[in-house]
């Protein structure tokens, strides 16, 4: 799959994007504007964002453009690690670092 990482330009406008509110969160995810968004430019804006603004399962799809590689779901819950990956500054991890994220999750060592 081609390398899909944000670097210059995209990755520092990445860091200028606005956090929403709760309520502009709310209000963008019931106006449907999203739905005009190519995959990578949604996954990248939620990517960054704290508060959900679109439905998951686009934004799953949309990390994964970004990404270029699959993301299991559970991987979502270590967003920092996506952002660091998507601004190319963490490698992508391989299978056994991915099932090794459950256990970060859970608290297991």
């Amino acid at each position: 799959m081609m390398e899909q990482k944000l670097t210059g330009d995209k990755a520092e406008m990445l860091n200028k994007f606005p956090q929403l509110t709760r309520d502009e969160a709310i209000a963008l995810h019931d106006s449907g504007g999203w739905k005009r968004w190519e995959p990578r430019a949604l996954g990248a804006f939620q990517l960054f964002q704290d508060c959900l603004c679109v439905p998951f399962g686009e934004f799953h799809k949309g990390v994964e453009v970004l990404l270029g590689r699959g993301v299991f779901t559970h991987e979502v819950a270590l967003v920092k690690e996506l952002r660091l990956e998507a601004l190319g500054k963490l490698p992508a991890p391989d299978i056994h670092g991915i099932i090794g994220k459950i256990a970060d999750i859970r608290g297991c060592k």
